[in-house]
């Protein structure tokens, strides 16, 4: 268990394990307690026995696959919020569980997220990015967390671009990182769409944390969330628009090469028909001893074959 805790009084001070507890059960000041979870079990019992938080909302901090939701409970509240990290061409998730009252705000990670410890660590050198209360921490917090999926955004964009151009250029385009995408879509979305809905919870409950001057800030992340989410079902329908029109140009280039497979069949077919007949093992044959019967087969299949390709030119279809 890694914990950071800063006290933003006057000033701002880093604060040991026992410290913080007693900031934490003494009210002064505003406190932001900063948790990896790398040990659970040892985790779990300092946010039960030191901090006194509810053993279902401690449960649900710890759990690396929890839904973010929110529960109000008069000038507290708890919430999980879906942060992401980019490395490695791939998005990583951390699900962040927050605690926060009149004097407090505690998150709780179970894995190294840094975007939290960077802003922890800018607030706690410049106190003013705090906030006057729990309640403007909390927002700079959330505003934090939902403008990480812009960027997160932004690339998988620029990769749904490039697949759209080279489609339309007739390039050879890989559809399985087009599936890779609408996935990575998805599960952005599915994350993103409920941290919006508890931003505009917190809109309409009547919570103590947020002031009026704070209901407006918190509108404007409620507003990002909202028109991320418009971002990624407008680029899932162009992604979908996008494979629909990459199919039908595969299946037509299929139509084309099937149907010129066909026209050579045909004429090859023509050619097979005449060289059969004379091929027949019969002593009676009419032309068996002629000296043009030979190269006269071939002026016949050459004619054959000439005529199927006029009618075919004259039919369309070549």
């Amino acid at each position: 268990m890694k914990l950071v805790a800063t006290l933003f009084d006057t000033g701002s001070t880093e604060l040991t394990q026992e410290d913080a507890i007693s900031a934490f059960k003494g009210g002064k000041g505003l406190l932001w307690i900063h948790l990896e979870a790398h040990d659970p079990t040892e985790s779990e019992r300092f946010l039960r026995e030191e901090l006194g938080f509810h053993p279902l909302e401690v449960e649900d901090a710890l759990s690396p696959h929890e839904r973010p939701s929110l529960r109000v409970e008069g000038e507290t509240l708890f919430l999980v919020a879906s942060g992401v990290a980019h490395s490695n061409s791939k998005d990583h998730y951390e699900e962040v569980g927050i605690f926060a009252g009149p004097h407090y705000v505690v998150t709780v990670v179970r894995d190294p997220y840094p975007l939290l410890s960077s802003w922890h660590d800018r607030c706690r050198l410049q106190p003013k990015a705090a906030g006057a209360g729990a309640g403007h921490l909390l927002h700079a917090i959330l505003d934090e967390i939902v403008d990480a999926y812009f960027p997160a955004l932004d690339r998988i964009g620029d990769q749904v671009d490039e697949f759209e151009e080279s489609v339309f250029e007739g390039k050879d385009a890989d559809i399985k990182d087009a599936l890779a995408l609408k996935r990575r879509l998805l599960a952005m979305r599915q994350r993103l769409a409920p941290l919006r809905d508890i931003l505009n919870g917190l809109l309409r409950r009547d919570v103590p944390l947020f002031d009026a001057e704070g209901r407006i800030y918190l509108q404007d992340v409620y507003d990002h969330a909202l028109r991320l989410t418009e971002v990624i079902d407008t680029e899932r329908d162009v992604l979908s628009a996008v494979l629909d029109a990459h199919l039908s140009v595969t299946s037509n280039n299929l139509n084309e090469v099937m149907k010129r497979m066909t026209v050579f069949s045909t004429l090859l077919m023509t050619a097979a028909l005449i060289a059969g007949i004379y091929g027949m093992n019969f002593k009676y044959m009419p032309e068996l001893d002629q000296k043009w019967g030979y190269p006269f087969s071939f002026v016949l299949m050459a004619l054959l074959m000439l005529a199927e390709l006029a009618w075919f030119r004259w039919k369309k279809w070549l």
